[in-house]
């Protein structure tokens, strides 16, 4: 499961990344890239596919955020 914070014009902001395996990314202001991957680099608004569908509230991508320091 991936969720991702976005600018006003669709840019990732911040990034969590949660695995099956129990592993969870994290990426943002300060952890832009590690050995496993980086911060998006693609804008989410660019397509004409719906992703309204997929949003999320501000307090469910923060409780993702956050588990990565629990």
């Amino acid at each position: 499961m991936w969720y991702f914070e976005t600018d006003d014009e669709g840019w990732p902001v911040r990034q969590v990344e949660l695995y099956d395996v129990g592993r969870l990314l994290r990426y943002g202001p300060g952890r832009s890239e590690d050995r496993y991957g980086s911060l998006g680099q693609a804008r989410l608004y660019d397509s004409d596919e719906g992703w309204s569908t997929f949003e999320i509230t501000e307090v469910e991508f923060e409780r993702a955020w956050r588990t990565y320091d629990e």
